[in-house]
């Protein structure tokens, strides 16, 4: 059998023609070089690494393909890959694959060593995919390079996991951000992803991020148990951190731990002194070796004929320098002498949002729905007319942002469903429907994720037909879709509940054949096979020929009883599969229809073995009991 190649944008199976060197991948749109290696199960283990964001793995692997072969430039160029953290997203506007930057590099990609050696051991054809894409992630990295030298500079930055397994917050999160309001109370910049990435794209991640890196003074490792430190994302972070030490001796790693022992930190990070978090007064120890290392800030404002409007002007300088916390302070104070004042309401949504104007908000991606913002709900309720023109339009905007996006995870799941991955699809389509609940998509997906239907239309399928629960889903999918979308789903509902009838009268007819049937066709047959013997041909079976005795025997005897059984009236639902709400697919338990009329067939069949334990056996007695006596 051929070997399955995935493709390295999103994963999924490559279709390709014998002798092909590229080919497109047919759910992502990706172009795709096959100059694959002789082991292409570990090949796809290091591209699914890699599109894990696991690059420290993924490159372990690519490093020992290359061992086995030095000439192979597909390994080569997954490495390359690894080394700049490119990670292939899908875009929203386009729905193709395109690269984005997690570990952003100041030499461009064309410049890698390991890059040249893919172009030197490639063909001409594979070459040129090569290089066209490092052009586009050339440029991805330029434009990523400016802005991480014009970010925002830290004092701190703050490394945890936000969340466990079960997307549950940790609590080395709820502690990173008590340190993270205590330290920037105390004036300091800190770099605490939850508040500092709150409101950018996960593609303007990188710049900020690796900007924070090569500003900080002192990174805050933070963690409660062992594989928290291990994160994919958090050693990204602490291992880039060690890296800049090496170069520059005024930089400080700190670990922290709690319900754990320190010999369990990582090998890289054992040799710092690090701080229990389960002592009383951790955080003044933190805060007292951050002021020996940073120099704190000096506060900004004051000034003589302070006033409302200078404050909140204030408020928007701090907004355009990026300064979200300072900037809220601030339009809190002019609210203080205005609590009317519209502007600077309207100030506190964008230092909500980490955003220095309104645009910025309305082009994040993914959409941010701010109408139910406190502070926006004032500014409305105390802006101007002309004001509020504006403000229609922004809502408008932004319900068409929110409704395309949601349309977007939609198809994603829907792929997701026509794949089999019914865990990944239903994440989609719970999605989805955050963004627009109104979507009846999102609740159609996640009732074929329930009921691991790959369609919709796989609910009329005699396999997998079964009734939708009243209420669920499928039934609020038909209240919100349009017309032509509600007569097609009313439409399949009916032809199930037509298949459904069909099926029970067959199984109805079924119970009551077995339940008269089987009796009526059994005793004659038995009554003839005992009329026929006699008790000379019993003795004769007996001493010549024991086993053709004993089946006689066993006939007379538990042929009664199987032909009461035979005749039971139950009928049993077929098993079928399902996701739970944790993802995993379940099956379930054997379970017996309720059917018309099975009070009165189960009485019957109850009547009739009675009757037919006392018809057989008592002949039986009759028959034998004299010619044995």
């Amino acid at each position: 059998m051929a070997s399955i190649i995935r493709c390295k944008a999103c994963g999924a199976p490559l279709e390709f023609a014998q002798g092909e060197k590229v080919c497109t991948c047919k759910y992502c749109q990706s172009v795709n070089t096959l100059a694959i290696p002789e082991n292409s199960q570990l090949y796809n283990r290091a591209n699914e690494l890699r599109n894990l964001c696991e690059f420290d793995r993924a490159i372990q692997i690519y490093e020992q393909m290359i061992e086995q072969d030095p000439q192979d430039a597909e390994s080569y160029f997954g490495l390359v890959l690894c080394k700049y953290g490119i990670e292939y997203v899908q875009d929203p506007s386009s729905g193709k694959r395109i690269p984005t930057c997690r570990r952003l590099q100041m030499i461009p990609m064309a410049q890698d060593e390991d890059f040249k050696k893919a172009l030197q051991y490639a063909d001409d054809e594979i070459r040129r995919v090569y290089q066209g894409e490092c052009a586009k992630i050339d440029k991805i990295l330029s434009r990523a390079r400016i802005l991480a030298s014009s970010g925002e500079k830290f004092d701190v930055f703050i490394s945890y996991k936000e969340t466990d397994d079960f997307g549950n917050r940790t609590e080395a999160s709820v502690i990173a951000q008590d340190l993270y309001e205590r330290l920037t109370r105390q004036g300091y910049r800190v770099f605490f992803a939850r508040k500092t990435l709150e409101s950018m794209a996960g593609v303007e991640y990188e710049p900020v991020i690796y900007s924070a890196l090569h500003s900080a003074k002192v990174m805050l490792l933070l963690g409660t148990n062992p594989d928290q430190f291990q994160a994919v994302w958090v050693k990204n972070e602490w291992s880039r951190y060690l890296a800049r030490m090496n170069g520059d001796p005024t930089c400080r790693l700190i670990p922290l731990y709690k319900d754990m022992k320190p010999e369990e930190l990582p090998r890289e990070v054992k040799s710092f002194q690090a701080i229990d978090m389960n002592h009383i007064g951790f955080e003044q120890d933190i805060t007292d070796a951050v002021s020996r290392l940073v120099k704190r800030r000096g506060s900004s404002g004051g000034g003589q004929n302070v006033t409302m409007e200078n404050i909140r002007h204030l408020g928007y300088l701090e907004l355009e320098k990026k300064d979200f916390n300072k900037a809220r302070e601030l339009f809190g104070q002019a609210l203080l002498h205005e609590p009317e004042d519209w502007q600077s309401y309207m100030g506190r949504v964008l230092c909500a949002y980490r955003a220095r104007n309104m645009e910025e908000i309305l082009n994040t991606v993914p959409p941010i729905d701010y109408r139910e913002n406190g502070d926006y709900q004032m500014m409305k309720r105390f802006a101007p007319q002309e004001q509020l023109d504006q403000v229609k339009q922004w809502e408008q905007q932004t319900k068409a942002a929110l409704v395309y996006y949601s349309d977007g995870l939609c198809k994603k799941g829907e792929d997701e469903l026509r794949a089999g991955r019914f865990k990944e699809a239903k994440e989609r389509f719970t999605e989805a429907l955050k963004y627009n609940p109104g979507n009846y998509r999102g609740y159609l997906g996640k009732f074929c994720c329930t009921n691991c239907y790959h369609s919709w239309k796989d609910m009329t399928d005699p396999n997998y037909i079964r009734l939708p629960d009243e209420g669920g889903d499928f039934y609020k999918a038909m209240e919100l879709a349009g017309p032509q979308q509600r007569a097609e789903l009313e439409n399949s509902l009916e032809q199930v509940r037509k298949k459904l009838k069909e099926i029970e009268r067959k199984d109805i007819t079924s119970s009551w054949m077995k339940v008269i049937l089987v009796p009526l066709i059994f005793v004659p047959i038995y009554w003839m096979s005992v009329q026929l013997e006699n008790v000379n041909a019993i003795l004769l079976y007996v001493e010549s020929d024991t086993f053709r005795s004993l089946l006689l025997l066993a006939w007379w005897f538990l042929g009664p009883i199987l032909a009461i059984i035979f005749s039971g009236s139950a009928k049993y639902e077929q098993k079928r599969q399902f996701v739970r709400e944790d993802g995993t697919i379940g099956t379930t338990e054997k379970k017996r229809k309720k059917l018309r009329g099975g009070e009165i067939r189960t009485f019957l069949h109850m009547a009739i073995s009675i009757g037919l334990i006392i018809v057989c056996y008592s002949g039986l007695y009759a028959i034998l009991y004299p010619a044995l006596s």
